[in-house]
């Protein structure tokens, strides 16, 4: 495996190439502080797989999965994202543009060590504080399971921070009817209060609202 790593924090940077030394699976490890050497890289020498460390705001990081994706040959590479701090809508953005693994900083170690060269791994990683925030799945029951499919794909965009209007423009269809639908999902749910109230009934099931988006 050849990687790239991304990140503005030497001493980070060190620890990281440190822990994907230690495997024999690891053939080139090559590490850069700047997009525009970052996008050189992977023009040149297609890493499989690229992380961005935590230095980065996690909007950046979604866009740079998204740039980095459009150059020829790294359509397929896998992409390894380091955050510090816990935003639900900006780590939503990352799933959206496909990352392999969402790690807090504190929990890397292990992944590295470990997980990363498991054999079998599930298509999207998250970590254990990462999971806790958006990786649950609805137990059997849950009201979640009766919405449907336009309000299901309502739901995963606002766990994105898209508005009213920006969920109208990706759907193709008014903001009114995004309002409409809005009001269908919170007596659904059995919410009251304002629109907060939804959005944090829905934050712990970012990733699965993500995935039923993706695949409808």
């Amino acid at each position: 495996m050849n990687f790239l790593v991304v990140s503005t924090d030497a001493l980070h940077t060190d620890a990281i190439v440190g822990y994907l030394s230690q495997s024999n699976k690891v053939c080139c490890t090559q590490t850069t502080t700047s997009y525009l050497e970052a996008c050189h890289l992977c023009q040149n020498h297609k890493p499989e797989i690229i992380i961005l460390d935590y230095e980065m705001l996690a909007m950046a990081q979604a866009h740079w999965i998204y740039t980095l994706r459009q150059i020829p040959m790294m359509e397929t590479a896998s992409f390894i994202t380091l955050v510090a701090d816990i935003r639900p809508a900006e780590l939503a953005r990352i799933i959206a543009n496909h990352a392999s693994a969402i790690l807090h900083v504190h929990e890397s170690k292990e992944y590295f060590q470990h997980k990363l060269f498991e054999e079998t791994r599930m298509p999207l990683y998250l970590s254990p504080r990462i999971k806790a925030t958006i990786g649950l799945i609805p137990p059997n029951g849950n009201p979640l399971y009766t919405l449907s499919k336009t309000e299901l794909q309502i739901a995963a965009l606002l766990t994105q921070g898209l508005n009213n209007k920006e969920i109208a423009n990706e759907l193709f269809r008014s903001p009114l009817t995004i309002e409409d639908h809005r009001k269908s999902i919170k007596e659904k749910l059995c919410l009251t209060g304002g629109k907060s109230a939804l959005l944090t009934y829905l934050i712990p099931y970012t990733q699965w609202l993500i995935e039923i988006h993706k695949n409808p």
